[in-house]
């Protein structure tokens, strides 16, 4: 790049904004949520910009913040907008028919989700047929180690990765079913690496299990995962394992439409 250029690009920079980009990008990759103090040390900017520029955006909807701790936080607007652009890979257009087939087969509402940093989110669902039946907000982020598509995700990641994961993320037990012991979830991520899919046996939310598969692209990499949602009474233990052959089939069909070769 010529000098000409660089100079014309320092001339038309936004310095604020700048900066409010910047805070945004460490925001994505810290889902536990920052201080006012970690992000000034973290950006080497003042506390007084940071803290005027974390206010607009806490304003604008793009960040909230706890009233306890007055950590800040990225929300579902930011996470939507990182949907948007997965959209536009084409994983939800290639995915919609076939979610609809296992819909229509299982009867329960179907979703696809992917990673934001180290926590999913939701990016669509397909309504079950039940009377009742479950539906949740687009661009809902979930914690990867006690939900049905983190683990089907997760299982699928290097050790190195992996190992990532386990030493950043604080784990929450948030019932009696929820396993937080870090040799205990790896023992379960490779079972689901195993056999191609995962449960949620009501670890966030007692009474309602999940089962996942995940979706590879062309190079072999866990980018999405499919799942469904129930109550108890519908997805009885002795079912669970015939549900997760028949999710890991239609996550398979997805796959190889995003060029994965299963063979390979």
């Amino acid at each position: 790049m010529s000098n000409e250029n660089i100079s014309a690009g320092s001339r038309y920079k936004v310095p604020n904004l700048d900066r409010a980009l910047t805070i945004l990008e460490y925001m994505v990759k810290h889902p536990e949520g920052a201080s006012l103090q970690e992000l000034t040390e973290a950006m080497g900017f003042s506390k007084n910009s940071v803290f005027r520029i974390s206010m607009t955006l806490l304003e604008r909807g793009y960040l909230s913040r706890e009233e306890d701790t007055k950590r800040f936080y990225i929300t579902r607007k930011m996470l939507a907008m990182g949907t948007v652009a997965l959209s536009e890979q084409h994983i939800i257009t290639t995915s919609l028919d076939v979610m609809r087939q296992l819909r229509d087969q299982l009867k329960e509402t179907v979703l696809i989700g992917s990673l934001v940093g180290f926590q999913g989110v939701v990016m669509e669902q397909v309504l079950g047929t039940h009377t009742f039946k479950f539906a949740i907000d687009l661009g809902r982020h979930f914690d990867l180690y006690c939900s049905a598509p983190g683990k089907a995700i997760l299982a699928y990641m290097n050790e190195s990765e992996q190992d990532a994961y386990f030493s950043q993320v604080k784990r929450v037990k948030f019932n009696e079913n929820t396993v937080v012991d870090e040799s205990e979830l790896r023992e379960e991520l490779a079972k689901a690496k195993e056999c191609g899919y995962a449960f949620d046996l009501g670890e966030e939310i007692s009474g309602i299990k999940c089962i996942s598969a995940p979706i590879f692209d062309r190079n072999g990499l866990p980018v999405a995962a499919i799942w469904i949602t129930g109550p108890d009474s519908r997805l009885p233990e002795e079912k669970l394992k015939e549900k997760g052959e028949i999710i890991k089939k239609h996550a398979a069909m997805i796959s190889e439409r995003l060029g994965y070769n299963i063979f390979i």
